[in-house]
């Protein structure tokens, strides 16, 4: 049995999203975990809190301070941020190679968060960046923030894009969807620089749009951002509720995905290589306390062998299989099993497994031959022995001799017979000749198993002799 009561530690080898949960009879279960954003090369700031306290991923950010509590109420993984409106949340000062580190005209980003307010007031600041930007003959405010306006989220942008009119460059994206107390939401805003479009989504959908051209729709010529002295970055610094996942990248990519909790593709884990103990034993079936709900699906996948050794990832085969099915062509002491657990289709529920129970014949080691007797003559030594082969209730289908020259060292390879081991059948006795005279030799006898010529059992009693020539008289 694999988990269930005895839980999972040091069961798996290999996990992908996902983790440990409760499942069925209140058992430690893995299920799909719910998604985090992960960095990659278009990541320009990434706070997930995963760690338990307040640190940027991506390493072009330094945390000046962070007036924040990290705990569990999280909206994807195990941590977030808690803000309270009287402290001054989270101050970043970013690197050269970031995007509000550096001056001069940007490309395509996006700014993308969680969010849960306590309360649903106005004025409530969740983002903001304020800087300057110094034309031919002055200098030029800046500004970009999320606000909170009528429990709807607002986006301002001020002097930022080159340049909508020769006084004031300012656009604001207002939000449809009110902010509810209590509840996590997903937050995004892009730019792309080809298009011009400036769009706001919420939990995926759009709430507002604008194209940032020379004539206000899709066509047109674009202004491009110009992003003026590197500013700090303020995150909630006017905000009380919690913030999860917030994230600063260089490209417009919209993140379809970002309000499924858990990932489209599912996940996977792989146990260990266990053994079944003896040789020639093999897995029957294996059984699976899961739960699935509707929409839901686990796919059970299981690979053996009879080594532990060169096993890749595709080598040995795996093979599907039903939980509580007898299972056809897995033979091998050692096996392990997989399964792939996959969401509905709103990627909101997961299945889980609790339990693998295993079925398997464990054969039975061959009897150990005895009364073993060893009579020397010229150039030869008659061995004989008493066991079990032929008894049709015995598990040996018949015997190999061991012979050698050094106590328990069987490498003899003078025999007519043959090279040490020699299998003899179902016999009890064997004439080994071509030994030479004046010289020692030790045998032992060993049972082979009728499941398997692979199963040996357990050497006899050694015994020795020496072969002679003697002149009769």
């Amino acid at each position: 049995m694999l988990g269930g009561k005895q839980g999972w530690k040091g069961v798996l080898y290999y996990t992908q999203n996902v983790t440990i949960g409760t499942g069925r009879y209140g058992y430690d279960s893995y299920m799909l975990s719910e998604q985090t954003i992960n960095p990659d090369d278009s990541t320009d700031l990434l706070l997930t809190f995963e760690n338990g306290n307040v640190s940027e991923e991506t390493g072009n950010y330094i945390v000046d301070s962070a007036e924040v509590f990290v705990g569990d109420n999280s909206a994807r993984g195990e941590k977030a941020a808690l803000s309270r409106s009287e402290t001054s949340g989270i101050k970043l000062t970013g690197s050269p190679h970031s995007l509000f580190g550096r001056q001069g005209l940007t490309d395509s980003f996006s700014i993308e968060f969680w969010l849960c307010p306590l309360a649903s007031g106005n004025g409530e600041v969740i983002f903001s960046w304020r800087s300057s930007r110094n034309l031919e003959s002055y200098s030029l405010y800046q500004n970009i923030s999320a606000t909170v306006y009528g429990s709807r989220m607002r986006w301002d942008f001020t002097n930022v894009f080159d340049i909508m009119s020769e006084t004031n460059s300012s656009c604001m994206l207002m939000g449809t969807t009110p902010l509810i107390p209590g509840t996590w939401t997903h937050h995004e805003i892009s730019f792309d620089a080809e298009t011009g479009m400036l769009e706001y989504k919420m939990n995926g959908i759009t709430e507002d749009v604008r194209f940032i051209t020379d004539s206000g729709f899709e066509r047109g010529t674009v202004f491009e951002a110009h992003l003026g002295v590197p500013a700090t970055l303020n995150i909630c610094p006017s905000y009380t509720g919690w913030i999860d996942n917030f994230c600063i990248r260089r490209n417009c990519d919209k993140n379809e995905n970002a309000a499924f909790l858990y990932p489209e593709d599912g996940g996977r884990f792989e146990t260990k290589i266990f053994t079944l103990g003896s040789n020639g034993a093999k897995v029957l079936s294996v059984d699976a306390l899961a739960t699935v709900p509707e929409q839901t699906w686990v796919e059970y996948y299981v690979r053996s062998a009879e080594s532990p050794f060169d096993w890749t990832e595709t080598t040995p085969e795996w093979k599907a299989f039903t939980p509580g099915e007898t299972l056809e062509d897995v033979d091998g002491v050692w096996f392990q099993l997989a399964a792939d657990l996959y969401p509905d289709g709103a990627c909101s529920v997961s299945p889980s497994v609790s339990e693998f129970t295993i079925t398997y014949n464990e054969n039975e080691i061959p009897v150990t031959p005895y009364d073993i007797r060893a009579v020397a003559g010229d150039g030869y030594v008659e061995l004989s022995w008493s066991g079990t082969a032929g008894n049709s209730m015995s598990n040996t289908a018949g015997y190999i001799v061991y012979y050698g020259k050094r106590p328990g060292e069987y490498l003899g390879n003078d025999a007519a017979e043959g090279s040490s081991p020699i299998y003899v059948g179902k016999k009890t006795s064997i004439k080994i000749t071509g030994l030479e005279n004046g010289k020692i030799y030790y045998f032992a006898v060993a049972g082979v198993s009728a499941s398997s010529p692979q199963i040996i059992g357990q050497l006899s009693q050694e015994v020795y002799a020496r072969p002679m020539y003697r002149k009769r008289q």
